[in-house]
């Protein structure tokens, strides 16, 4: 950052000190430079971000445009031969063909398959789903029981043992006589 300061020394009086003159002046044009600076940078960075929205908003337009331009131009769907089969919006032909894969048969595998099979791929994927699921649920619940049978159990055998051991060895006679 340079400053280049200039002085006007024909008006001081005598009353004046040229060093108060001077100071007064370095400080002036400091202040005037940093605000000077400062607005700059306000505009700056509003400008920027004025120029960054309309870019943006302009492009999203665009891109808007052309993806939907696209999508809906007709095109010819033609077979091995060159022969047009169809005649569609790519939009319609995904569609039809995401709808096609969805409703076709497939076998126990999920393969397609087009003898003897009448479970469509969604119908498959529903079910694979919830015997996985349910096969994860039952597993978990059996698995829960299990241990709260042992738990339980093992509590019961250890009082009853205890009782039987205790029995046996006349341990509650002996209690009862100290007590």
């Amino acid at each position: 950052m340079k400053f280049k300061i200039e002085i006007d020394l024909s008006w001081i009086n005598e009353d004046y000190n040229i060093d108060d003159e001077v100071k007064t002046a370095i400080k002036d044009h400091i202040l005037q430079k940093i605000k000077t600076e400062e607005i700059e940078k306000k505009l700056k960075n509003k400008i920027e971000s004025t120029f960054n929205n309309f870019v943006t908003e302009r492009l999203n337009k665009l891109i808007d445009s052309t993806y939907n331009s696209f999508m809906n131009k007709e095109v010819s769907l033609t077979n091995k031969y060159g022969d047009i089969v169809k005649t569609a919006s790519i939009d319609d032909i995904i569609k039809e063909r995401f709808d096609n894969y969805f409703t076709e048969k497939v076998d126990s595998y999920g393969k397609a398959s087009k003898y003897g099979s009448d479970t469509s791929r969604i119908e498959w994927i529903m079910k694979n789903k919830i015997d996985k699921f349910a096969q994860s649920f039952t597993e978990d619940t059996i698995r829960d029981i299990e241990n709260r049978l042992k738990k339980h159990f093992s509590e019961v055998l250890q009082d009853k043992l205890t009782a039987t051991i205790a029995k046996k060895l006349g341990l509650t006679k002996l209690l009862e006589r100290q007590i």
